[in-house]
């Protein structure tokens, strides 16, 4: 008879944080650790580095808070952040000791490859420049709008860079 799973399925991998930690010296503290979601997701590499730890000791040793220093996407976050909502959640792995220093390199090919490359300005989409033309009879109209970008952290707006060589560039 087949089994039948019933519920939403998941996409975690690895080991609750607690798991890691708790079968460490000092608690794991100094060590490093990814989530194997963040990895999986973008191609630049993101892990933390743990500074303090403070188990709830419960029962199941699944709670508490854990602060580290963070790097997203190959660029290091400034701060100190805690974590205790996503502790338990069993996504995380343990680098190895011997690959810490080469996993945590942040090289200028990774850095460059991070900044995606987005242009300034969009074409037109042919309804709206259909009715600016209708609008506006006796002067030019551009075929262009100028592109607007909510978060510029992770690209960079460059002008005359087309959209198809935009999405086609680094990712």
């Amino acid at each position: 008879m087949p089994r039948i799973f019933i519920g939403k399925k998941h996409d975690l991998y690895g080991k609750s944080l607690w798991e890691l930690l708790c079968n460490l010296k000092d608690l794991g503290v100094g060590r490093v650790v990814i989530r194997t979601k963040d990895n999986r997701r973008f191609p630049e590499r993101s892990w933390f580095t743990v500074l303090r730890v403070r188990p709830e000791m419960d029962p199941d040793n699944r709670h508490g808070t854990v602060t580290v220093r963070k790097v997203w996407r190959g660029q290091e976050i400034a701060g100190e952040f805690a974590l205790s909502r996503t502790t338990a959640r069993t996504d995380y792995q343990l680098i190895p000791r011997h690959e810490e220093a080469q996993f945590c390199q942040l090289s200028p090919e990774r850095a460059a490859q991070a900044v995606r490359l987005l242009p300034a300005s969009l074409p037109k989409p042919p309804l709206l420049l259909q009715l600016e033309r209708q609008w506006h009879a006796s002067s030019e109209v551009s075929a262009t709008m100028p592109a607007v970008y909510r978060n510029n952290r992770d690209y960079r707006v460059v002008e005359g860079v087309l959209p198809s060589d935009a999405a086609s560039g680094p990712a």
